[in-house]
């Protein structure tokens, strides 16, 4: 099993990529990954950290016999690109800080697990927020039903209701709660460090 390095690069995925291909050559106990753009939640991550990232990368240290030579070879990697630009993180809960000589981060690091908490709370928001949308639709159907004395001889209104409006309903509604919750818990996060 690998031990896994994320990089957080403030540079371009065109200028991390040239930087890595020198340190692929330099450092070949690391395995770096090609670099590529930022997903959905990766630039958030990356401001835990204290960095507006760019792109990111990963780097795999295959052969465990030379874990000596990591903080060397990270060391050579934050020389590379600058402190300035980079963030490297041990997954994506604890980062590394700089080595002696570099300036320290401009964030205090969150502590290991925040992140996982913050997604929890994210899928707690999805699951609230999904009964909550099917309950104001399949109810005010039920409401307005009963206001207008609608009366639906064969069912097919109130199923489409039932299974294919408030589901649909309960379903926009979770992601924008499991969204707003994971924003509001970053910025909560951010203020606290």
């Amino acid at each position: 099993m690998a031990i896994d390095y994320f990089g957080h690069s403030a540079l371009p995925p065109d200028q991390t990529e040239a930087l890595l291909a020198r340190l692929r050559r330099e450092h070949p106990m690391l395995q770096f990954h090609a670099a590529s753009r930022l997903e959905f939640f990766d630039t958030e991550i990356a401001r835990e950290f204290g960095i507006e990232a760019k792109a990111k990368f990963m780097a795999s240290l295959i052969d465990k016999t030379r874990i000596g030579e990591v903080p060397g070879a990270l060391s050579a990697v934050y020389s590379a690109f600058g402190p300035e630009h980079l963030v490297i993180t041990e997954g994506h809960d604890r980062a590394i800080p700089p080595p002696p000589g570099f300036p320290a981060l401009r964030q205090p690091v969150p502590h290991r697990g925040q992140n996982g908490g913050r997604f929890l709370l994210s899928v707690l928001g999805f699951i609230g927020g999904w009964i909550a949308g099917y309950l104001a639709i399949v109810l005010g159907y039920m409401i307005w039903a009963e206001a207008t004395a609608f009366f639906d001889r064969e069912g097919a209104t109130s199923m489409g209701v039932l299974f294919f409006l408030g589901p649909a309903g309960g379903i926009v509604s979770g992601i924008l709660a499991a969204v707003i919750t994971w924003r509001l818990r970053g910025r909560h996060l951010r203020a606290e460090t």
